[in-house]
């Protein structure tokens, strides 16, 4: 005599197909931490060892993880959107946007970025010249790149996350 299956209710089949989602968007954000976790390491050892020779097991392994970062961005950043768009109260309500974590770091960490992308042009404007330029240019990149990434590893990512681990508890 066999038993037969229970059907799974309407409201388990729909946390069981979120859940699915969930974990493409959590998977999407730690990758991302761990590459930016990565690059912080190295720029630092960079700065505290001098030129570093990055192993090509570590050389490797980010670039396959940048990859797979590049290829979930859309789709997360869409189920996202999706997810979010579902708790917002008014599209048009800008108060909390002002105040919102998630929003500076990222705001902090284009400014960071763009410091270390145009660090030549800020040099060029202190009026310095020979090897002072290129050290100053060293630094101001460098700082640039710590700036940045370290707001999205430990301001813009983690706010991310923790709003999604509470919108999950919904």
């Amino acid at each position: 005599m066999t038993v037969p299956e229970t059907e799974m209710p309407a409201s388990a089949r729909r946390r069981l197909f979120l859940a699915r989602f969930d974990a493409l968007i959590f998977l999407h954000c730690g990758l991302l931490w761990v590459l930016c976790a990565v690059y912080l390491a190295l720029v630092i050892a960079r700065l505290a060892l001098g030129q570093l020779e990055i192993p090509p097991a570590l050389w490797a392994a980010s670039w396959a993880c940048a990859y797979i970062v590049l290829c979930l961005t859309p789709v997360s950043t869409f189920l996202v959107g999706a997810r979010s768009s579902r708790s917002l109260r008014s599209p048009y309500d800008t108060t909390d946007a002002n105040k919102d974590p998630a929003m500076i770091g990222v705001l902090v960490s284009a400014a960071f970025m763009l410091l270390a992308i145009d660090y030549d042009k800020v040099v060029g404007l202190l009026g310095v010249e020979g090897c002072q330029r290129e050290r100053i240019g060293s630094i101001v990149r460098d700082v640039g790149l710590m700036g940045g990434i370290a707001t999205c590893c430990f301001v813009t990512l983690p706010t991310m996350i923790l709003r999604q681990w509470r919108m999950k508890m919904k």
